[in-house]
């Protein structure tokens, strides 16, 4: 196939200019962004043995015991157990930031925290910052982590300072916009700490970001190393996990100790729940909760190889598979949400829905308050030297477009045109029968859906997988330990979802070996990845490999002019499809 030689021209310019002038977003030498050696074969195990890829996610997960006991066991950890008390007595507050993934997770944790205390005043003590507001738990904010000062203008806006604390959580530890909240946080007097997934001393060599943070006097660090993602890259995956494990387990012991079942009493409690969330893994590995994993990817992937659409209706832990489904679009370049005023855009392939309130009580209940968008200007971006394109057309983050996404029971006729439709109904501790039985979801609405399965979590091993007409009933059988935060029922649900939803991408063709191939080079960051991913299946060296892709967004730039409908294949899979006879032995195409 020709190509336009003036693209390639400007193609070569990009790459040229990112590799020589971004060399701080050139990541590949960390762990996080590495390819983990239990799942090299995922994409073959998906297609070949569903059991076994579910089997290789989770022994990437049992690994996390380990790193989290040495964490725990560290006086950074007892540092921040004491300054929560601390400051659960006095009139501070305790803030969790994060971008992307870890975004998600900050908000995860402050709702924790409201949804464990009765007392507004002390519910109120917890708040959370997600890089470009939480417009941006439901789709992507682009560009917005690239910038320190857009982090920054976050915490003034939260009016954090003395007597505050920030816990900015960074899976790489080189999150600019994250960083952005820590170095502002520190400028007014705020008790910082800093948690990450790569070894502290190659963040300190590396990236003058990262170490002028972790060298910082009075920030006190929490490096929860824990070695590459089983989806290479996709720190939704373990660095998430054992930082909701940690932070988790820091935020419980900080409430048991101010109201006063004093945990240091019993001897190795500090340890307790490192040992029942390698219980809970242990658990999900057993025969019949890996089956039982598999079947549910199983027919997930086979509703979207039929063009059907999945929407799982859940209550109690709505935001932690609200979080699961939204990730699922930047990972694997999937449509994402669209608001209900969006009629022409592609719907999301997965969704999650409450089944007995209206939308904007769904927001309010799953977060625990009303959500936190941002109200920023032209003037505003312009302050902050924000790209051009921010200043002359600002998104649209607000409240009122959050509210725009209707999480609710209302009617999404959408998700059921195809008789290939999917509802999930998912309980934890329940029954997801009784959940659909006592849902306020319209019997007409429901009764549209082409299949319905529903899935148990909890204490319900005694039985048995079996159909019932078209619907059928999954149950994965977990002993849930009882948790202050409920943090076991919110780590078996992030572990379940992060399992099986990888797997169903990889079943679909949607990753290769352990690399997601359907990356969507937004940012800085994923340009990198995006093209190290070229070069390690293909043989290319960086160089080749940058350009290559950027020749592949200038065409689909050119290509998106006259485009009735989105591109859903990344460029990362096209530049693969137009080198596949350079492929490296034991890697497979797209």
């Amino acid at each position: 196939m020709s190509i336009n030689p003036e693209l390639r021209e400007r193609a070569a310019r990009r790459a040229k200019k990112f590799i020589e002038q971004e060399t701080d977003f050139h990541l590949g030498f960390l762990p996080t962004e590495q390819s983990h050696p239990l799942t090299r074969n995922l994409s073959r195990d998906a297609q070949t043995s569903t059991p076994d890829a579910v089997r290789s996610i989770l022994s990437a997960d049992a690994e996390l015991s380990s790193v989290a006991r040495r964490a725990v066991a560290s006086p950074e950890f007892d540092r921040l157990v004491s300054v929560v008390v601390t400051t659960m007595k006095t009139t501070g507050r305790i803030c969790f930031s994060g971008c992307g993934s870890t975004g998600r997770l900050a908000v995860i944790l402050e709702a924790m925290w409201r949804k464990a205390i009765t007392d507004p005043g002390l519910q109120d003590k917890a708040l959370s910052i997600m890089t470009g507001g939480e417009r941006a738990l439901i789709r992507s904010v682009e560009n917005f982590e690239d910038f320190t000062e857009f982090g920054a203008r976050q915490v003034r806006d939260a009016q954090l300072g003395t007597g505050d604390v920030l816990i900015a959580i960074s899976e790489g530890g080189e999150t600019s916009s994250v960083i952005g909240t820590a170095t502002e946080a520190l400028k007014r007097g705020c008790a910082v700490f800093f948690v990450f997934n790569n070894p502290a001393h190659l963040l300190r060599t590396c990236i003058r970001r990262s170490r002028e943070l972790i060298d910082h006097p009075d920030v006190t660090t929490i490096d929860l190393f824990s070695g590459p993602m089983a989806l290479s890259g996709s720190t939704r995956m373990q660095a998430t996990t054992i930082a909701l494990l940690v932070i988790g387990t820091a935020i419980e012991r900080a409430h048991e100790i101010h109201f006063g079942n004093e945990p240091e009493s019993i001897p190795g409690s500090k340890f307790i729940n490192i040992d029942r969330y390698t219980e809970i893994v242990n658990a999900l590995l057993q025969v019949e909760n890996v089956r039982s994993i598999a079947l549910l990817s199983e027919h997930e992937a086979n509703c979207y190889r039929q063009n059907g659409l999945v929407t799982y209706f859940a209550s109690d832990y709505l935001l932690d598979i609200f979080s699961d489904t939204t990730e699922r679009s930047p990972t694997f370049m999937l449509p994402p949400f669209r608001p209900s005023y969006d009629n022409k855009s592609p719907a999301a392939w997965s969704f999650a829905k409450d089944p007995f309130r209206s939308a904007l009580s769904a927001w309010k209940a799953m977060l625990g308050r009303e959500p936190r968008g941002l109200d920023w200007n032209a003037a505003d971006y312009s302050e902050m030297n924000a790209p051009e394109h921010m200043v002359t057309s600002p998104p649209v983050l607000d409240r009122t477009e959050i509210y725009s996404y209707l999480i609710g029971n209302e009617e999404d006729m959408e998700r059921i045109k195809t008789s290939q439709s999917l509802a999930v109904w998912t309980s934890i501790g329940g029954d997801a029968a009784d959940l659909r039985n006592s849902a306020q979801v319209s019997d007409s609405y429901r009764g549209k859906f082409g299949k319905h399965i529903y899935l148990t979590i909890g204490n319900r091993a005694d039985k048995a997988h079996g159909l019932t007409n078209d619907n059928e009933h999954i149950y994965i059988g977990l002993q849930i330990p009882s948790s202050r935060v409920e943090l076991f029922s919110h780590i078996a649900v992030k572990l379940i979802f992060n399992c099986f939803s990888t797997v169903t991408m990889a079943r679909i063709g949607r990753i290769s070996g352990n690399w997601m191939i359907q990356v969507s080079p937004t940012n800085k960051k994923l340009i990198d990845r995006a093209t190290r991913i070229i070069s390690h299946i293909t043989g290319m060296s960086y160089s080749e490999a940058c350009t290559e892709l950027f020749l592949e967004i200038e065409e689909n730039a050119a290509k998106e002019e006259t485009a009735e409908t989105p591109e859903t294949e990344s460029p990362v899979a096209r530049v693969l499809r137009r080198h596949e006879t350079t492929y490296k032995e034991g890697c497979e195409k797209p």
